[in-house]
């Protein structure tokens, strides 16, 4: 873990990370990865910048490129900056 990991990430952020990490077998840490994003979501004002995700990538060492895929892919994660509450119509 880098020093600008632990700057970007809380601690609050790490041990939630950790407490998830710890429910799967070893080597299989990208399981907490939906995890990590929600606790580092919620701890940013409800959106996840390129910084916050490479910190996620780098304190679970995956490539960023699979955090990424995953906050990209879940449309429970915010890449920008969002209200407070958020809207959707099905049709």
């Amino acid at each position: 873990m880098t020093t600008d990991t632990q700057h970007v990430l809380s601690d609050h952020v790490r041990e939630e990370i950790d407490h998830w990490v710890a429910k799967f077998p070893k080597g299989r840490q990208r399981s907490a990865v939906i995890a990590a994003l929600q606790a580092a979501q919620h701890e940013n004002e409800g959106y996840l910048t390129p910084e916050i995700m490479d910190a996620v990538a780098g304190y679970l060492d995956l490539p960023p490129i699979q955090v990424y895929e995953v906050a990209t892919f879940y449309s429970m994660f915010e890449t920008k900056p969002v209200g407070r509450h958020s809207i959707s119509v099905c049709t």
